[in-house]
């Protein structure tokens, strides 16, 4: 069976689409293969069956609406103001690491976070449920994922071209190169002590707020005549 250009036409399109829903649905359900698909799609524009400038964009526009989707379902989760020391289990403790991480590092963490293994959904989450500014996640989630999209179709563009005759092994090496880097950022943020420094910012977040319950606490309570 043959295929017109009309019907490859048709399945480029289909696997923009693709890329663009996993890129947001990631963001919300993190085990899903984004990264993955994104690199498969550059491996398939070294090949020349889609445009590396398509995938890149599909990518980028699936992860801002995931990001945006993600960080609003935070805000509507948290109407009521709620610190996430009033969170039990994990996930209190990955709302209490995302407020902490954005305090410390601003928006650069999100940025960063997009290479963290579960750092996405965590910090998008988190952003939207400690109230983040909305306008400074929208501007720093379009561009961390235009840095996401553009660096892993790249990644499979080379992979593919390396590996011209054996497509899943330029899949291979841009799954490879990703883990190193990733890794690498994990490694660079534990030598240059960001952990900590993340560590104690929770810590005074945590006591200025039991210092504000306390004002608070001895406020209301009754002088004696």
């Amino acid at each position: 069976m043959q295929l017109s250009i009309s019907d490859l036409a048709h399945l480029a399109t289909y696997a923009y689409l693709v890329i663009a829903g996993v890129a947001a649905g990631d963001a919300i359900v993190p085990v899903l293969p984004a990264e993955t698909l994104v690199i498969l799609g550059g491996v398939l524009a070294a090949s020349g069956d889609l445009s590396l400038g398509l995938v890149i964009l599909a990518a980028t526009v699936g992860a801002v609406v995931g990001d945006n989707i993600s960080y609003q379902i935070g805000r509507v989760a948290n109407r009521n103001g709620r610190t996430p020391e009033e969170m039990s289990g994990r996930f209190g403790k990955a709302l209490g690491w995302a407020e902490a991480a954005l305090a410390a590092r601003g928006s650069s963490m999100l940025v960063i976070g997009r290479f963290i293994p579960g750092g996405r959904t965590a910090l998008s989450f988190g952003a939207g449920y400690v109230r983040f500014s909305r306008a400074r996640f929208a501007v720093t989630s379009l561009f961390a994922a235009a840095i996401w999209a553009s660096y892993s179709a790249v990644i499979g563009l080379v992979g593919g071209r390396i590996f011209a005759e054996h497509w899943w092994a330029g899949l291979g090496l841009g799954l490879a190169v990703t883990g190193v880097v990733t890794g690498l950022i994990e490694l660079g943020r534990k030598v240059s002590g960001r952990g900590t420094s993340i560590a104690d910012k929770r810590v005074e977040l945590r006591d200025a707020r039991l210092a504000r319950m306390d004002r608070r606490s001895n406020k209301a309570e009754p002088t004696e005549s």
